[in-house]
């Protein structure tokens, strides 16, 4: 089997005994038990889990990354917010194992370097749809979108809905929430003060 299919199934096996048994629960030696081969061959590709976990949010959250750079290269609108909360929730599929993990994980996580890229993600993320100056209620409201695409799923897990269904609902909810936040708060108020003057509304 080659070096590469090796390394992945390492981080497959590593991601499904961190879901099961936590981050602190497993170690290299029984990643390698579970795969059926020596502590050595997994350290020939990682020297410690960490190094496993770093990958695995690098690999995961890429798609998250790149609504972040796209929105980011965007103008401060609500159109684009809404835009890139509706490709936010399409790139959480992806990530959702390695963000449960991170939170579930957080206490045995936060000195250690991936915890700290894990915050930065975070923060990122917030900044597109909290910008400074927003009022408490309007950071509450954005803060909340974000919240409801992340664990409606999870959250409604006794709903008589499909996954997907319980998806939709919860990006119509952050939709909402983001299209009150812009009607009341600094977005709006931004893209006004953009208009040339003698233009309506200035």
């Amino acid at each position: 089997m080659g070096r590469g299919s090796t390394r992945a199934r390492i981080k497959e096996m590593a991601l499904e005994l961190f879901t099961k048994q936590g981050y602190e629960g497993t170690s290299l030696r029984e990643i390698a038990e579970h795969l059926g081969v020596t502590k050595a061959a997994v350290y020939c590709h990682f020297k410690t889990k960490e190094g496993i976990l770093a990958e695995l949010l690098q690999e995961r959250t890429q798609p998250i990354e790149d609504v972040i750079a796209w929105a980011e290269a965007q103008p401060l609108r609500p159109d684009v917010q809404q835009e890139a909360l509706r490709r936010y929730e399409g790139a959480l599929a992806h990530a959702a194992p390695i963000f449960t993990i991170l939170r579930e994980n957080q206490g045995n996580l936060r000195d250690l370097a991936v915890g700290a890229s894990f915050r930065a993600l975070l923060t990122r993320t917030l900044a597109l749809f909290r910008p400074p100056g927003a009022d408490l209620v309007d950071q509450v409201r954005a803060v909340t979108a974000l919240i409801a695409v992340h664990t409606a799923a999870g959250a409604l897990s006794d709903a008589d809905a499909t996954v997907d269904e319980k998806r939709a609902a919860a990006l119509t909810v952050g939709l909402e929430l983001l299209a009150s936040a812009h009607r009341t708060g600094l977005p709006a108020r931004q893209c006004r003060s953009t208009e040339p003057p003698g233009s309506p509304g200035t």
